[in-house]
């Protein structure tokens, strides 16, 4: 599942595998897909098996045949199950990225809410340990399955070091040029679906229009997602046209840097998220941050964003209102982005992982020896 779509998921994989690489030079890890995924090895430690067409929960003794696996001391799920018959003596390490399917159940597509129900309770109570991306989320899992609070580990996302300043003159112009737009924007980015809240942000917009003085352009990147034809119809829906906002599909990264650098500022409305790492890429690419007030969200911005009701098209409005309207607020803001952006490193995080996976290896092995991972995806 996570490395074959570029999504949040795929990120958060990726990044913690490239680390594991860089700072484990001892323990073998062994890595199953059902599709292909573009990641490197250069060490005859890590092994990566693809097998198109299995099924989605297969047995562990399946896994055993098909790629020729030894005995693991660690079975780290990165997807949202564990597959059948695994060893007792595997210790079982599940990654927890959000809660939506228990907060938000009405944003998810119903046969994605009913997997979730059906396999994720299960493989947290069989969990070892759980790693989650964010204090919101842990004290979620925490107050809804009574955990032990020691088997919850918080593992942050960070910005890819891709995402840093540019002079924001030429980036908005490199926008403008590319995709046909003003160079005087404001933008949001995510997958096109309830849980982001377009339609509010979209009336926000209205809003500021109609009491004049605003004349900017949003721009919305993110692919389509679950549940999105009514999102892109909300625009024509409340008057506004293109001109006024615009959607630009999927933004590769390196045009992603630019359009986060050259917005007058970035505006997150989410209704829930795990973490948001839209949030720290803007922050960290110089965009001042306004951002709903939704779990998760705060932790990750701290105090670097203005902070509004997701609910609220007024109160949406009224911050993006301030935040324009205050050049001194917007400089302060871009510093304390800077700052927050760099308090989450994918090497710290890789090296929490590792932690993690060590705790959990057979007592009475030798350093280096196996602790195996096998990652799972879909």
């Amino acid at each position: 599942m996570p490395l074959v779509r570029d999504d949040g998921i795929a990120r958060f994989v990726r990044n913690i595998l490239v680390g594991l690489q860089q700072i484990d030079h001892e323990n073998q890890y062994f890595l199953f897909s059902r599709a292909h995924f573009a990641l490197p090895f250069e060490s005859p430690r890590w092994k990566k098996q693809i097998h198109r067409g299995v099924p989605f929960r297969l047995s562990y003794a399946s896994l055993r045949t098909r790629g020729r696996v030894p005995a693991l001391d660690v079975f780290w799920a990165t997807g949202h199950t564990f597959p059948l018959g695994l060893p007792a003596a595997t210790r079982k390490i599940f990654t927890v990225y959000d809660l939506v399917w228990k907060v938000c159940p009405e944003t998810m597509q119903r046969e994605n809410l009913r997997e979730f129900k059906r396999f994720v309770a299960k493989a947290i109570a069989v969990a070892d340990k759980i790693v989650t991306i964010s204090e919101s989320t842990r004290r979620g899992l925490l107050d809804a399955f009574k955990l032990d609070p020691a088997n919850v580990r918080v593992l942050y996302p960070a910005p890819e070091s891709l995402f840093s300043p540019l002079d924001k003159g030429d980036a908005a112009k490199y926008i403008a040029d590319k995709y046909g737009v003003s160079s005087n924007y404001i933008c949001t980015v995510g997958t096109i679906e309830p849980r982001k809240n377009i339609p509010r942000l979209v009336k926000a917009i209205k809003l500021l229009r109609d009491r004049g003085g605003f004349s900017h352009q949003l721009l919305i990147a993110g692919p389509p997602g679950w549940n999105c034809a009514g999102i892109y119809d909300c625009v024509s829906q409340v008057a506004l046209t293109e001109l006024e906002v615009r959607f630009l599909g999927r933004v590769p990264d390196e045009d992603l840097r630019a359009l986060y650098a050259g917005a007058a500022l970035f505006v997150y409305p989410s209704i829930y998220e795990g973490f948001g790492i839209p949030l720290v890429e803007a922050m960290a690419s110089g965009a001042p941050v306004v951002a709903s007030n939704a779990p998760a969200i705060p932790e990750v911005v701290s105090d670097s964003a203005v902070l509004f009701s997701a609910h609220s098209p007024e109160d949406i409005a009224e911050a993006i209102r301030a935040v324009l309207n205050d050049a001194e607020l917007r400089r302060q803001m871009v510093e304390k982005g800077f700052d927050r952006a760099r308090a989450f490193c994918w090497e710290v995080t890789a090296q929490r992982m590792l932690t993690v996976l060590e705790e959990h290896s057979r007592a009475d092995r030798h350093r280096g020896e196996l602790v195996t991972l096998l990652n799972l995806m879909r």
